[in-house]
């Protein structure tokens, strides 16, 4: 193989074949050239003290080391960087058997290409050197091809190349090695016009660098370490300096980012600053790794750096830069702000997100790309299939050779970087700001093995309008599908930092600000795309591989529902072959994770939880929002959200700290709507005001959930917080209440609860107050140590809506809280609670949900048609009142045992099911007590599940029916008098002694009287 050094004019943005040089142009080269004049020696840590002045103030408040509460937030290892970034070794520019670009014997018609819009094609077997002077400054070369056994090598010189696109056939294009990074400033600008229209997606080569069958880009610049980190002390608006928590090796004249800390974070609200560094120093007084960075403009916002959380602060420039080219890059046709939606005529919207047809660059199959302290700037183009800044496309477990690491990526048009089709990858250390679409991007959902640690993305457009202002309270939304000129993949209409389809992926430190969410994880139950035939995978089923000290802020803001953590929405194939999306619940469609593939039918036969650790989410209407089924979280932090935690399924959360409003004062008022103000906020959307209209630490569902949570401490969670604008949705809990069709059963239960600086008399509310309802009745948890309900030990919790039904001990065992709280408060060492279902008139109960008990329509009624009361009761009304929905929610005593009378208003049922069955271990027993007349028989069948009891065939003496997929007892009573054929008629409908039937089947006489 030969070599060539080349000589090269400056080279400038141009498009053209040829075009000439016009005044933009050169201005253009003006900005290239800058770059060249500055320094390229290795960037050292900036270790000047700073002037004790500029931070005495901070010396006392200035947060250190990424420190964090309960959390650990883990950081990049940077020690190395220096040694690193000034190894030389295996120098690909230093290589003997190059040829110069620029000399005529390089190339096989003795003639050098000319930057004429003329495709370029490396002689075979020839590695050409590309160096300072080797290029035309004024015009575009066509696209260039790098055939097997061909390279181009950068030298490590000011560069700058213009060109219509590359493919690497096989070659190789290398600047730099990851022995030796290039210390000089190389600029690579992408030219090309978008077609219109756009009928298909255009080769890879166009605009774009593309590396096919097995070819290798190699681009290695100085690595800027940390890529980011967080403020030390709050930053104000105004401000020509900000403190931040590491030591960098940073450079004056770089640009940086400063994070939002608003709720709201879109074109229409941006308060991202971006800036330039002026001078860099260390405050050497608060710490050792404190650094001072000055700024050549003001701040234009404010930006929180308190002890609960800090803005983050990232690096924009490398040294090394590959964009689109000025000209036709940027096609954004839409204003930024729009006013006005269904939910209020005054709020604001973005009118659409960024356009743009930019450059790209695309890692095919077995193909590598190693890429490394690079800056990408106007890439990605707009709704083109594979048209991303970085993107790894198909390579299956070849991935494990490819890379994006320490580089920076802005103003994409089209996401930060995908992974797609391929496993193993490493995303690490980067940078990302301003990006349209799901930035880090997992495709398909076979991805697997990726890892994503130390990667910032801010500022998250979403495609198409916002969510439906109509469909903000609700838990459904929209159904959204593919539209192959302005969405061609449904779920950028909820763009995220990081969008993972299939969660047997690493990530490790991330920073997560803006967009529709932080983390989004859809609910995927087959592959799509080119992966869509893959067989024997559920991508949603999959396990969490690791999920370890990530951060989200300034997130979930269009939707009530919408979270730092989301892990939610049905995202499938359609039988036509079209993609469709609904963000929202989908109970069908529930992340059903599992150790193994799911089986044939689609069941679990080894199930796994979905872990977080160390995840820490402030600034969005729900911290963690996971529709289920299983998931743990361990050591977790929810600041200034709408719900610090809403997670539903089979679900431990352990080691919370749920701070509902922080001492952060410099939050936007009403998130920039115009008719903001205290008097007139009612003409502001839900969205705007719901920061100061709603805090809760948590909220238990109303039903089919198994929650506990333990450890957790819950701060300023409280009704009596000075800026609200309403007051009756915040505190610590929230029950929801709203519901007689959905309803509680066994469900919930929490150990070490602690308060500070909580509303005593207010620790917990029902959503709903207009009447009471099913699930307003059966509401409880068990508070294991009575931290929770302030108690001196373990104490049942149960709704006083229900009279006196959790209120089985009286005083001085129980009491009522406050009366604002609706609850029982029991305390009792062996109290726990038991739920059993029963169905009497199978056609009754198919009216639940439409003409009687409904799911939130207060306007639909709920009839009672009986009570349920603890044997012993003064009167049977004081009960449980139950209707044709008849969950029966209540204390279970031990050692005793627990005797729950039963007593419908028409008589009692001919045929009786019992089902839902709940308790504590099989240890524990209930007797159910219903009246009958004399002379009644009964014909009982049991019914077990096999997989509960899967050796069984008898319980407590009756045969069981196995095969079964959920227990149920069976009662048909015979030989009495009926008026309806539903239910025995009962002459005296109360006192039996003893009863004729109770549900273990016996005659024996009661510990405690019926309940007149």
């Amino acid at each position: 193989m030969k070599c060539i050094l080349i000589s090269a004019w400056f080279a400038v943005a141009v498009v053209g074949l040829p075009l000439p040089l016009d005044s933009s142009l050169l201005q253009e080269h003006v900005v290239v050239s800058s770059r060249d004049t500055k320094s390229t020696a290795v960037p050292t840590v900036n270790t000047v003290p700073a002037d004790p002045k500029t931070y005495t103030a901070f010396i006392n408040t200035a947060i250190q080391n990424h420190w964090s509460e309960s959390v650990t937030l883990p950081r990049p290892n940077t020690s190395n960087v220096f040694a690193e970034n000034s190894l030389q070794i295996d120098c690909p520019h230093r290589a003997a058997d190059t040829k110069n670009w620029e000399s005529a014997d390089t190339w096989p018609n003795k003639i050098v290409p000319s930057a004429d819009g003329q495709n370029i094609t490396i002689p075979i077997n020839t590695t050409v050197l590309i160096s300072a002077t080797s290029l035309d400054p004024f015009h575009v070369y066509g696209t260039i091809t790098i055939p097997s056994g061909s390279g181009i090598v950068f030298n490590d010189e000011s560069i700058t190349l213009n060109t219509r696109g590359i493919l690497i056939d096989g070659g190789s294009l290398k600047a730099g090695s990851e022995t030796c990074r290039l210390r000089s400033y190389l600029t690579i600008i992408l030219h090309g016009v978008k077609p219109a229209p756009l009928t298909a997606v255009p080769p890879p080569i166009v605009k774009g660098i593309a590396a096919v069958n097995g070819g290798t880009l190699d681009i290695h610049g100085q690595v800027y370490a940390p890529a980011w980190t967080r403020l030390s002390v709050t930053a104000r608006k105004g401000d020509t300096q900000i403190l931040v928590q590491d030591l960098v090796n940073w450079e004056v004249g770089q640009s940086i980012l400063v994070t939002t800390t608003a709720t709201k974070d879109s074109r229409d609200f941006n308060q991202n600053d971006v800036s330039v560094i002026k001078n860099i120093t260390v405050a050497a007084g608060i710490g050792s790794a404190v650094t001072v960075i000055g700024l050549e403009k003001p701040l234009l916002y404010n930006h929180y750096g308190g002890s609960e959380y800090q803005a983050e602060v990232g690096l924009l420039s490398r040294r090394i830069l590959i964009k689109g080219d000025d000209t036709y890059s940027n096609l954004t046709d839409t204003a930024a702000v729009c006013v006005g939606d269904t939910m209020s005529a005054v709020s604001t919207n973005p009118c659409g997100a960024p356009k743009g047809y930019g450059g790209h660059i695309q890692i095919i199959g077995s193909a590598i790309g190693r890429v490394r302290g690079v800056e990408l700037f106007q890439m990605g183009q707009t709704n083109v299939m594979g048209r991303y800044p970085y993107h790894i496309h198909m390579a299956k477990d070849n991935g494990r050779n490819s890379y994006l690491d320490s580089s920076s990526i802005h103003q994409s048009f089209f996401r930060c970087m995908s992974i797609h089709g391929s496993s193993n990858v490493t995303i690490s250390n980067n940078v990302a700001f301003d990006i349209t679409g799901n930035c880090f991007y997992i495709e398909d959902g076979v991805e697997e093995d990726n890892l994503f640690q130390f990667n910032l993305a801010a500022h998250i457009h979403f495609l198409g309008s916002p969510t439906n202002p109509k469909t903000f309270y609700t838990q459904g939304l929209d159904l959204v599908w593919e539209d192959p000129v302005n969405l061609i993949v449904p779920t950028d209409v909820t763009a995220a930092p990081f969008y993972i389809t299939n969660p047997y992926n690493s990530f490790i430190g991330n920073a997560a600000s803006g967009g529709w969410a932080g983390y989004s994880f859809p609910s995927m139950p087959a592959a799509t795309g080119l992966s869509a035939n893959t067989p024997g995978i559920s991508p949603s089923s999959r396990p969490l591989k690791v999920f370890e000290g990530n951060s989200a802020h300034s997130t979930g803001f269009w939707w009530a529902n919408g979270a730092g953590v989301y892990v939610g929405g049905l995202f499938k194939t359609e039988a036509n072959g079209s993609l469709s999306y609904n963000p929202g619940r989908v109970v069908s469609a529930l992340a059903r994770t599992c150790k193994v593939p799911l089986t044939a039918s689609g069941s679990c036969s080894s199930p796994a939880w979905m872990r977080f650790n160390n995840t820490k989410v402030f600034l969005a209407n729900r911290g963690i929002m996971h529709w289920g089924v299983r998931v743990e979280i361990f050591r977790y932090e929810g600041h200034d959200c709408g719900i610090s935690a809403n997670v539903f399924g089979q679900v431990w959360i352990d080691q919370m700290l749920a701070i509902c409003r922080t001492n952060n004062t410099f939050m936007p008022y009403l998130s920039g709507c115009p008719s903001a103000g205290t008097s007139n906020s009612w003409k502001c959307a839900g969205r705007d005001s719901s920061y100061w209209n709603s805090m809760l630490g948590f909220s238990w569902y109303d039903t089919g959930q198994n929650h506990i949570i333990s450890n957790a401490t819950f701060r300023t969670c409280t009704n009596a917080w000075a800026p609200a604008l309403q007051r009756k949705s915040m505190a610590v809990w929230q029950f929801l209440t709203h519901s007689d069709q959905y309803i509680p059963n066994v469900m919930q239960a929490t150990r070490n609860i602690t308060y500070q600086n909580c509303n005593a008399s207010q620790l917990w509310i029902f959503n709903n107050y207009q009447r009471t309802t099913v699930s307003g009745r059966l509401q409880s948890w068990l508070d294991f140590d009575g931290t929770a309900s302030l108690s001196a030990g373990r104490t049942m919790i149960g709704s006083s809506w229900a009279n006196e039904w959790w209120n089985p001990y009286g005083t001085p065992k129980c009491r009522l809280a406050p009366a604002n709280m609706s609850m029982w408060l029991c305390t009792d060492d062996k109290i726990s609670e038991a739920s059993i279902y029963l169905t009497a008139d199978p056609t009754q109960t198919g009216l639940i949900g439409t003409t009687q008990c409904s799911n939130g329509d207060l306007s639909i009624s709920c009839p009672i048609i009986g009570y349920a009361a603890h044997t012993g009761s003064k009167n049977i009304t004081n009960g449980l009142p139950l209707t044709i929905n008849t969950q029966i929610t209540g204390p279970l005593l031990q050692p005793n045992g627990t005797e729950w009378f039963v007593r419908y208003n028409a008589g009692s049922p001919m045929n009786l099911t019992i089902s839902r069955m709940q308790f504590p271990s099989e240890k524990n027993s209930l007797v159910l007590v219903l009246p009958y007349p004399p002379g009644t028989s009964f014909n009982v069948t049991a019914n077990a599940a096999t997989w509960c009891y899967p050796s069984k065939k008898t319980i407590s003496g009756i045969a069981l029916n196995a095969g079964a997929w959920s227990a149920n007892l069976v009662i048909q009573a015979r030989g009495c008098n009926s008026t309806d054929g539903v239910y025995c008629t009962l002459n005296t409908p109360s006192n039996l002694s003893p009863p004729v039937a109770s549900a273990s089947l016996t005659q024996k006489a009661l510990s405690k009287p019926c309940p007149p």
